[in-house]
């Protein structure tokens, strides 16, 4: 029971909290896994179908609430399948169990005589008259599901493994799912007026001019440094927003970002988070490389929104929270409402890649629906407001490490510089959501922490290699004061630790005289990461004497996400023209047991297009004291047509571990990073250490 029992079940322990059986001949499957776009409910529900025999259209899995279990804290960190869905399994495989339990006691026969089939117990392939809803009676739904459940063999599988369509493309292609959709009778529309960067405070309102040019079609509202309208008109609303944004006074720190970060980042001030004893490196020669990422933003197509309405007492938000409860314990403690009186809905919108303005637009929403009982109220967000809101920390990596005679690594030391990768509400203990800072100092976030190393890891996310070596040694400074509000971004800390490791690779293989996949392979001993990267080279028809320099070069990289989970390994090739151009990716993963092979791909490749736009063209910029990239001008994002050919394949598992089911949602971000870096430094005949890879940067490391 230990290999799988997950913080989800041990948190939801009760079969309840999983499944229910009210509708004759339907299933009803809870989950707090939401819906972000990555398919998750479909492979959750066959999961589910899989371990008790039933089509996976007899399910029923409705979007997460507060109204109704289970709390599982986050959809983050790629756990969805493997904490999320293995609580799944492992409940309707206890379901299954006990249905059988009781049918043999009503046949008086043995549990072993008996199996289920679409829902019906079969005794030697016949009929017994009894079927999962009419035993529902004769079910303990409260007993502990951590006592353990036999699952199934993989060997059994009829579900699990195959590509089934998703269960909630339908209402994406025909429209209409989407929170941004949702219209409540008698619906009012707000804007929240948002300070131009951290720290800004308000200096005035134009009152007397805002209501001599709206009058009562809009209605404006202040509390210290927040600021909204309310409107029934959209467009009026919109408009009043445009009107005061254009005349609010703010009083604010200017933010200027160089664009060499590296030594900015190391001025900043920081706090000395971990130091381990330094790795002595006397055999042979040493290297030394720093590696620097920007601060990027998540830049999702769509805006946050939250709808929420106050009625009978009780509060009702929907909202794209990804931690619906504990959004809600801190929205209580800022509207002075018990827990029991907020209930939280999720919608799905338009991604997310990690912690954007979702709770901040859904405290915002409660905010003015408490100020308008009975009547709903939709916020949502300007391009402006969403590109400057939440960002992905800045880092810098300073590697060092030691080569002996024979070309081996003889020790590691990695320094890292990093603002946090968490301010998500309740972290720290803080609220960490703006608009109760803006209307109350107390609700100000005083501290700042990181995601703890035992549930992942932050700014130290894959900061350790995975190659066998002697010994390695970590520094981290976690900087506490940046310009910039920054948190969860896809993959956090692991999209530039692998980024520097892998290139760093490259580097000692070069130093080395030895070729990269070869230098890799003689520093693993991990049979699935070989697997994985022999098996990419095989399929990108790996050129180990290929000639650098001559502007067309293939590069390599492997990880294993948190050194944990998933194994990725990635071929890119690129050619060097004004700028770099990716041709082609090659792709191999070892993600265990995968339930859904077509929603991994989607997931992996999805990965790999967001790390490309990261590598060569994403960075926060400033000008003028204010952050510059407040549309998509001014903060490019890779373009369609720029996405090259993706080759991945889903490698099958073997050895230790094999059977268990690793997340995919981040495991390519880093590894895609690094290997277009390694391509791009052999191209050009000269190292690449910064990101992202624009001309300018080619040329002055020309």
């Amino acid at each position: 029971m230990s290999a799988w029992l997950t913080r989800s079940l041990q948190d939801n322990p009760r079969l309840s909290d999983w499944l229910s059986l009210e509708v004759p001949g339907r299933v009803m499957l809870r989950s707090g896994k939401v819906e972000l776009g990555q398919g998750i409910h479909t492979a959750l529900v066959q999961i589910a179908a899989e371990e008790l025999a039933l089509d996976p259209d007899r399910f029923d899995l409705p979007p997460p609430s507060t109204r109704r279990g289970p709390d599982e804290w986050l959809t983050a960190s790629s756990q969805s399948v493997e904490s999320g869905g293995m609580a799944i399994r492992v409940a309707a495989a206890r379901l299954r169990e006990a249905a059988l339990a009781a049918a043999a006691r009503l046949l008086n026969r043995e549990p072993s005589q008996l199996n289920l089939q679409q829902g019906e117990v079969l005794l030697g392939g016949n009929a017994t008259g009894h079927d999962l809803w009419s035993l529902s009676v004769c079910i303990d739904w409260q007993q502990d599901l951590c006592s353990g459940a036999e699952i199934k063999p993989a060997a059994s599988y009829r579900l699990v493994g195959r590509s089934l369509p998703r269960r909630d493309l339908p209402g994406i292609l025909t429209g209409g799912v989407f929170l941004q959709d949702l219209t409540l009778p008698g619906m009012l529309h707000g804007r929240v007026l948002h300070p131009p960067r951290p720290g800004a405070t308000l200096a005035s309102v134009p009152t007397v001019a805002f209501r001599k040019r709206f009058g009562d079609r809009c209605r404006l509202l202040r509390r210290r440094d927040f600021v909204a309208v309310l409107a029934a008109d959209e467009t009026v609303a919109r408009l009043a927003a445009d009107f005061l944004a254009a005349k609010l006074s703010w009083r604010a720190p200017a933010i200027d970002l160089p664009e060499d970060i590296a030594p900015w980042l190391k001025q900043q001030p920081a706090r000395l988070q971990r130091d381990d004893p330094i790795v002595a490196s006397e055999v042979g020669s040493a290297l030394t490389a720093t590696y620097t990422r920007g601060f990027l933003l998540h830049a999702s197509v769509a805006t946050s929104c939250a709808v929420a309405r106050m009625a009978d007492d009780r509060l009702h938000v929907w909202c794209h929270s990804q931690g619906l409860f504990l959004l809600r314990a801190q929205m209580a403690r800022v509207l002075g409402l018990p827990d029991e009186r907020i209930v939280l809905e999720h919608r799905p919108s338009a991604g997310c890649y990690g912690h954007n303005g979702a709770d901040d637009a859904a405290l915002e929403a409660a905010m003015l629906a408490m100020a308008v009982p009975g009547r709903p109220v939709r916020v949502l967000w300007s391009r402006g407001d969403e590109m400057s809101a939440i960002c992905g920390s800045a880092m810098a990596i300073e590697l060092k490490a030691g080569l002996d005679g024979e070309g081996r690594m003889t020790g590691w030391q990695a320094t890292v510089w990093s603002g946090t990768h968490t301010s998500r509400p309740g972290a720290g203990g803080d609220i960490n959501l703006a608009a109760a800072a803006a209307c109350d100092p107390q609700f100000a976030s005083r501290s700042i922490v990181d995601v703890p190393e035992a549930v992942g890891a932050g700014a130290l996310r894959n900061v350790i290699p995975l190659y066998d070596l002697p010994a390695v040694a970590v520094r981290h400074y976690q900087l506490t004061k940046l310009p910039l509000r920054t948190s969860s971004l896809r993959a956090l800390g692991a999209h530039p630790n692998v980024f520097a490791i892998e290139c760093f690779i490259d580097e000692l293989a070069h130093a080395a005289g030895c070729d990269p996949l070869d230098f890799r392979l003689r520093h693993l001993t991990d049979p699935r990461a070989i697997n994985v990267l022999k098996r990419v080279s095989e399929i990108a028809g790996w050129r180990p004497d290929a000639e650098t320099g001559n502007g067309n070069a293939q590069g390599l990289a492997l990880a294993r996400y948190k050194n944990r989970a998933a194994y990725c390994a990635i071929v890119a090739e690129v050619e060097l023209a004004e700028s770099v151009k990716v041709r082609r990716v090659w792709c191999a993963v070892d993600a265990g047991i995968v339930i859904n092979p077509d929603g991994a791909r989607n997931q992996i490749d999805g990965g790999i297009v967001q790390s490309l736009s990261w590598c060569l063209k994403e960075a926060v910029r400033s000008d003028k004291g204010a952050i510059a990239g407040l549309d998509w001008d001014s903060y490019p994002i890779l373009r369609f047509s720029e996405v090259p050919e993706i080759i991945t394949e889903l490698v099958a598992p073997a050895g230790e571990g094999a059977g268990e089911p690793m997340g995919v949602g981040e495991v390519s971000q880093g590894p895609a990073t690094a290997a277009v870096c390694n391509a791009a430094s052999r191209a050009l005949g000269t190292r690449l250490r910064h990101l992202p890879l624009t001309r300018e940067r080619i040329l002055k490391a020309l």
